[in-house]
């Protein structure tokens, strides 16, 4: 194993989307903005809860039967192709966009929700474009052809 066998990501996922998370709930707490029908709101709000959760099971199922490690710190070992990856490059990251937005609607606060934006970009510039390289790098043609095939997030 190489020393800079990792895709070098600039910060952890879960960490961007918290700071991001809490700087709209600190702009929802400055200007309150609603975002939903409270009739509504929970009903959405835990819905996409709901799917988050479950997403995210199925994407620790994946890791867990091919024995790579979901940390982006440590190697891949392997190319996990099947399960929801059959269907996204990136099942994680769509479950923490779900369960912000599913804070964003609970919370009922339009500054939450807006601020899944810069999540995303983010995510896509200094966590994704990063794995795609070491990703490609490391598993060559074989990742070159999932990628071809599989939609990097929907």
């Amino acid at each position: 194993m190489e020393a800079n066998d990792t895709a070098g990501v600039a910060a952890p996922p879960p960490l961007i989307f918290l700071v991001c998370l809490l700087i709209g709930i600190g702009l929802d707490f400055l200007w309150p903005i609603p975002l939903l029908p409270e009739s509504f709101q929970y009903i959405l709000g835990l819905v996409l809860l709901a799917l988050s959760g479950a997403l995210i099971l199925f994407v620790w199922r994946a890791f867990s039967k091919t024995g790579t490690d979901i940390n982006p710190y440590k190697p891949t070992t392997a190319l996990i192709t099947t399960g929801p990856f059959a269907y996204s490059r990136n099942p994680a990251y769509i479950s923490l966009v779900l369960l912000f937005i599913a804070i964003a609607v609970l919370i009922d606060g339009l500054w939450i929700l807006a601020m899944v934006i810069p999540a995303i970009l983010i995510i896509h510039f200094f966590v994704v474009s990063r794995e795609e390289v070491y990703l490609e790098r490391k598993f060559g043609d074989d990742y070159r052809k999932y990628k071809s095939a599989v939609r990097r997030w929907l």
